[in-house]
């Protein structure tokens, strides 16, 4: 029984976060770009020293970080998608973990490829391989994190059960 709910719990979360993605891909074009430059607008304000012409610097140091700042946060949540799904495979299947990473790149590449496309339907929006491409950076990164704390936790459980057993 208490399987069956780390199960669920694992996938809600999964659900949970591919709807969040599914909002950020709804926002039209303008009002996602407005919100991420007032994002760094706020950062740039609280970090950078107030000079007389600080307004119009802030304004140039906002247009030149607003699409890199914006390609690494769609790295970032599919970082964290990528997490939620091996976390999820982990509990369903007692696999090998690389082939877990496969499944894993394998939904989340699909869940990029759809997300992309759902953002043509979107006012001033456009499906971009390229940003397939930058989740998918996200997914390995992601992938290999999961695999490095997952052995880590593996390994300390098996010399504690060792422990135990002396």
């Amino acid at each position: 029984m208490k399987s069956k709910i780390k199960i669920l719990i694992a996938l809600l979360l999964v659900l949970i976060w591919m709807f969040i993605i599914y909002n950020f891909s709804s926002k039209p074009s303008y009002e996602s770009n407005m919100q991420s430059k007032s994002v760094i607008n706020q950062v740039i304000e609280k970090t950078v020293e107030k000079q007389n012409d600080s307004k119009k610097k802030t304004i140039q140091i906002v247009e030149k970080l607003n699409v890199p700042i914006r390609k690494c946060a769609h790295a970032s949540i599919y970082f964290v998608l990528s997490i939620l799904v091996m976390i999820f495979m982990t509990q369903v299947k007692n696999k090998k973990i690389w082939y877990l990473n496969i499944i894993t790149i394998l939904i989340c590449f699909i869940y990029a490829c759809t997300d992309e496309y759902h953002q043509t339907f979107v006012i001033g929006r456009t499906g971009k391989i390229s940003d397939v491409l930058i989740d998918m950076i996200g997914v390995i990164l992601g992938c290999l994190l999961f695999n490095l704390l997952y052995k880590k936790i593996r390994k300390n459980n098996h010399i504690d059960i060792a422990k135990n057993k002396s």
